[in-house]
């Protein structure tokens, strides 16, 4: 496969720029987009939609054109899957140009049509629709974020490359970030509005969005390098043997890994008493195995709760000593993939409800009765070693004093 060599006049390394630099930098690759030069900015390779299509090629489904490889894809049903709705994708919109910052390893890509973004909505489409307006580029630890103060957009090591990418992104008017596969995608694709979504969209404000997901929210544990609850409450917790590992960005020591033997994470400082009302647990996870594995519970005391991953990768509520035990269908999750796995105890509905990734999986109409819990609560695992401890990782975990409407969940998979 042959690639066109990458214009690479805007290349800055990070340790040359700071300050008043960065912003020179910024100024610079906006005065070149808006100059219509965005060909110095621009490193793309065409091919044909028509000609494009799904192969099993090495094991492996790939996006072809003729004897090119285009996007690459896993083994196994899904994936086919996933290669056929990409396809699908640039058929839909005609795209015929693959462009790229950042290769071999780019982190910044992007789809064109004759030279034009794609447009418009497509049924079924995964899009995160984000405030252009708003999209800058900050610091990020020893990375260079871009986001629009909701959501982390886009990540790189090169500052020149993020503000490249911020000057691209502006210049054709990209307004939603769209994923095949989430939340591990192989394939992304940019959209901007097209005049339809532009006369009936509300504007994006962060305030009514960030005030839904946090209202309510009694204990938060972010597993950025400590174990404390950001939540405001005082429900710290104390490790007991998880490893530090990368999250589901690959942000370094930004998540917990759990051997499925011991380890754990305890609430030594009390717990978030929620069991009497509507409450909502949620966490990413990622699975190494298909055991038992309690994400969120108390077992050997009255009025034990538990949530968490049985076997044949179903989710499961034990509530209150068993008097509810609620599976989702068999399948629910991927092994070895981040989640992202929301409970939901509704006393106004009547009803629990799971969610995998934004999406309700299963519920029942039995909420049990109102409980506490007498004993300590753990993250990982119960008070409970061996084989109920989850064997993988878990990053992110927030409890609510209430019920999480789908719309929030889908919030929550989409912050």
């Amino acid at each position: 496969m042959s690639f066109m060599k990458m214009n690479s006049a805007f290349r800055m390394p990070v340790p040359a720029l700071a300050g008043g630099v960065i912003l020179a930098a910024s100024m610079a690759f906006a005065a070149v987009a808006q100059a219509q030069d965005i060909s110095a900015l621009e490193d793309c390779l065409a091919f044909s939609s028509g000609n494009a299509e799904v192969s099993k090629l090495q094991d492996r489904w790939k996006l072809v054109d003729g004897s090119r490889w285009l996007f690459y894809f896993g083994s196994g049903d899904e994936a086919a899957s996933e290669a056929t709705r990409a396809l699908e994708i640039i058929r839909h919109y005609g795209l015929d140009e693959s462009c790229f910052i950042g290769r071999p390893d780019p982190k910044f890509s992007y789809l064109l049509a004759q030279r034009t973004p794609p447009a418009g909505a497509l049924e079924g489409e995964d899009c995160l629709r984000y405030d252009l307006d708003a999209l800058k580029v900050k610091p990020d630890g020893e990375n260079w974020l871009m986001t629009d103060g909701r959501s982390r957009m886009l990540l790189f090591s090169d500052v020149g490359n993020a503000h490249r990418a911020l000057a691209l992104v502006k210049y054709y008017g990209f307004t939603h970030q769209c994923f095949v596969g989430r939340p591990d995608p192989d394939f992304v694709y940019w959209r901007k509005d097209d005049a339809d979504e532009l006369a009936t969209e509300q504007p994006i404000t962060d305030k009514p969005i960030t005030d839904a997901i946090e209202r309510g929210l009694v204990a938060y544990y972010s597993f950025d390098g400590d174990f404390n609850d950001y939540s405001g409450n005082p429900y710290h917790a104390t490790n007991m043997g998880a490893a530090w590992v990368s999250n589901r960005y690959g942000h370094e020591n930004k998540a917990l890994l759990f051997d499925g033997s011991n380890s754990g994470v305890r609430l030594d400082e009390g717990f978030p008493e929620v069991f009497d009302q509507s409450l909502t647990v949620s966490m990413w996870v990622y699975f190494n195995d298909d055991s038992r594995a309690i994400l969120f519970g108390s077992y050997d005391t009255a009025n034990n709760v538990n949530f968490e991953k049985h076997r044949r990768n179903r989710l499961r509520i034990w509530w209150n000593d068993g008097e509810v035990d609620f599976y989702t269908p068999d399948n629910a999750i991927t092994l070895q993939k981040w989640h992202l796995v929301t409970f939901v105890r509704d006393k106004e509905r009547g009803k629990f409800v799971i969610y995998v990734d934004g999406n309700e999986v299963a519920n029942t109409s039995n909420t049990g009765t109102d409980v506490t819990p007498a004993g300590r609560f753990y993250v990982g695992r119960d008070s409970r070693a061996g084989s109920t401890v989850t064997d993988g990782k878990i990053d992110d975990v927030r409890v609510y004093n209430r019920a999480l409407p789908n719309q929030e969940v889908s919030g929550l998979y989409n912050k």
